[in-house]
């Protein structure tokens, strides 16, 4: 299609767009920043790229400014830079993977060294999602910190405690977004709670009965 086409297809669209906020950069960062795989974040990023490409193809009205430069209007102004700030972030992601191969290979995470002892004497008996929802109030209420007073990263605590009990979580990130999106948030922790209740109460009972 030529250009005055295109500019006469766009001309029609009179609407304003609502406002998307999958387009807002620090939005996307914190989303990228919440997964744990460098690659996961890479197909992330390049996903939203292509995301708001059909946006503007379903959405926007391409102009061209004086040089004969097109762009289009409402993602240029509802969203600055968004397409040049993505691009940085994924050469961030390009330059990390590439420090990475360079380092020496890491020994044996706490993980491969239980899976190949079986030595561990405890498994966690309940499941991923229930570990999870415990793990994530754990870390989110900064219950746990390091003895050097070093910041701790939610991976770092993460394999320490899949260490100790020899778990191998797949699909962590979708397990974490399935169990923010249930009605009940917390029905682990709820059970946790009913359990020491409990126990208080009987506790409270035998040291009447002594008396």
């Amino acid at each position: 299609m030529e250009n005055e086409d295109f500019t006469e297809y766009y001309s029609e669209i009179t609407d304003h767009p609502k406002y998307d906020e999958r387009f807002d950069f620090w939005n996307l960062k914190a989303e990228a920043d919440a997964l744990t795989d460098t690659i996961d974040k890479i197909k992330f990023v390049t996903g939203r790229l292509y995301d708001i490409e059909q946006w503007e193809l379903l959405n926007d009205n391409l102009l061209y400014d004086k040089r004969a430069k097109a762009y289009y209007e409402f993602s240029t102004r509802y969203y600055p830079n968004f397409k040049e700030l993505c691009k940085t972030e994924l050469k961030r992601y390009d330059k990390l993977l590439e420090i990475d191969k360079q380092l020496p290979p890491k020994e044996l995470t706490k993980i491969q060294a239980i899976e190949a002892h079986d030595s561990h004497p405890y498994k966690w008996a309940m499941t991923d999602t229930d570990f999870l929802e415990l793990f994530t109030a754990l870390y989110q209420n900064e219950c746990i910190e390091r003895k050097d007073a070093a910041k701790l990263t939610r991976i770092e605590l993460l394999e320490y405690f899949q260490g100790l009990f020899g778990l191998v979580i797949k699909d962590l990130e979708g397990k974490l977004t399935r169990a923010t999106n249930r009605i009940e948030k917390t029905p682990f922790l709820n059970d946790l709670s009913s359990a020491f209740e409990i126990y208080a109460e009987q506790k409270e009972k035998k040291l009447k009965k002594r008396k």
